[in-house]
C-alpha cells in the first residue's frame, strides 16, 4: 500500500507546477472523505509516506466531511484553480466530475512513469475510472462486505477447527441453525446495519448467479430468472429478521458489541481501532481475498459467502 501511495503522489506530481529549484520539495495536497476506520489507515500511509521521502514529496492531507459538503467544495475549489491535487472520488461519480471540469486526465504515460496500469486492477474498476477511454483517476480501494464471527463465540459452541476457522456453516440448513442457536437471551446470532442491507441482498443475488442490468437484453432484473433470485435474496434477508436471529433496525456498526452478536456483515470503511470500551469494530481488511487476523475483542473476520441455494 505504501507503494501504491507513492506512485499516486507521483502521478499527482505530475500535473504540478514546476519547483522554484530543480531540488525543491514537491508538497502534494490530498483531500479525502475517509471519517472511519480507513481514515486512521490513510492518514498512518501519509504519516509514513511523509517520514520516507524528507525532502523529496510530503502530502498534506485533509480529512473533510463525506457526501455532498465534499464535492461540492472539491468542484468550488477546481473552478477556481485552488482545488487539491489529488482527491478521493467514487468511480461512479467520475462521469459528472469530468463534464464539471473538476478533474484532470491521467495518461497512459503518466501511468507508465510510476509503475501504474490497467492489468492492476479489476477490469471493472479500471474501466470506470476512464470516461470515452480517457482514464481520468487510479482505483485505490474497494468494498468487500465481508462475514465477520465472533472466536470466542464459535469456540464455546464446538464450531471452530484446529486453524480457527468456523465449521458447520456450509449450506444455507446449517447457516440458518447457527443463527437460531445463537440468538438467545437477547442477543441476536447476526448483526447488519439496516442501511447496509441492500448490499447484503445484491450480494445474495449475485451469489445465485443473477444478471441485474443487461441493456441488450431489456435492462434491470431482464429475465424470469433474475426476478425469482431477487425475490430469493430479499425474502432470505426477511426471514432473518422475521426469524428474530438479526434485529429489525440498527444503526452504526459502532454498537456491535464484543458478547453479541456471533456474527456481523459489515463492510471496509466500519474497519477501524478499537476504543477502549467494550465495543467492537473490526480492525483490518483485505482487498486480495486473504483472511484478515484480528486481535480485537477476540473476533476474526472471514472472508467468504453465506451460502445461497443455486
Amino acid at each position: 500500500m505504501k507503494k501504491s501511495l507513492r506512485r499516486l503522489a507521483l502521478v499527482s506530481s505530475a500535473f504540478m507546477a514546476p519547483a522554484a529549484g530543480a531540488h525543491a520539495q514537491e508538497t502534494v495536497v490530498w483531500w479525502d472523505f475517509l471519517a472511519g476506520g480507513d481514515g486512521v489507515r490513510m492518514k498512518a500511509l501519509i504519516d509514513g509516506f511523509n517520514a520516507e521521502h524528507q525532502g523529496e514529496i510530503q502530502i498534506r492531507g485533509t480529512t473533510l466531511e463525506w457526501g455532498t459538503p465534499f464535492y461540492t467544495k472539491l468542484q468550488t475549489s477546481a473552478a477556481i484553480g485552488e482545488g487539491p491535487d489529488i482527491a478521493t472520488y467514487h468511480l461512479s461519480r467520475i462521469p459528472l466530475a469530468v463534464d464539471s471540469g473538476t478533474l484532470s486526465e491521467i495518461s497512459d504515460e503518466d501511468s507508465a512513469s510510476v509503475e501504474l496500469s490497467d492489468a492492476a486492477f479489476t477490469p471493472s474498476a479500471a474501466e470506470a475510472a476512464k470516461v470515452d477511454g480517457t482514464r481520468y483517476a487510479v482505483p485505490f480501494d474497494q468494498h468487500g462486505l465481508i462475514l465477520y464471527y465472533n472466536k470466542a463465540m464459535l469456540a464455546d459452541a464446538g464450531m471452530l477447527d484446529a486453524n480457527g476457522l468456523p465449521t458447520g456453516l456450509d449450506g444455507m440448513e446449517n447457516f440458518e441453525a447457527a443463527l437460531a442457536k445463537f440468538t438467545v437471551d437477547g442477543k441476536y446470532g447476526l448483526s447488519m446495519p439496516t442501511g447496509d442491507r441492500y448490499r447484503a441482498v445484491y450480494s445474495f443475488f449475485g451469489q445465485q448467479g443473477g444478471t441485474m442490468f443487461d441493456e441488450a437484453a431489456g435492462g434491470f432484473f431482464p429475465t424470469d430468472e433474475d426476478t425469482a433470485k431477487l425475490t430469493t435474496a430479499t425474502e432470505t434477508m426477511k426471514r432473518w429478521v422475521d426469524s428474530g436471529w438479526t434485529p429489525s433496525q440498527i444503526g452504526s456498526p459502532q454498537r456491535w458489541r464484543c458478547s453479541a452478536p456471533g456474527r456481523r456483515r459489515s463492510s471496509s470503511w466500519a474497519i477501524g481501532k478499537c476504543p477502549p470500551l467494550p465495543i467492537w469494530r473490526p480492525r483490518a481488511k483485505c482487498s486480495n481475498g486473504a483472511r484478515c487476523n484480528c486481535r480485537c475483542c477476540s473476533t476474526s473476520p472471514r472472508h467468504g459467502r453465506i451460502p445461497m441455494p443455486s
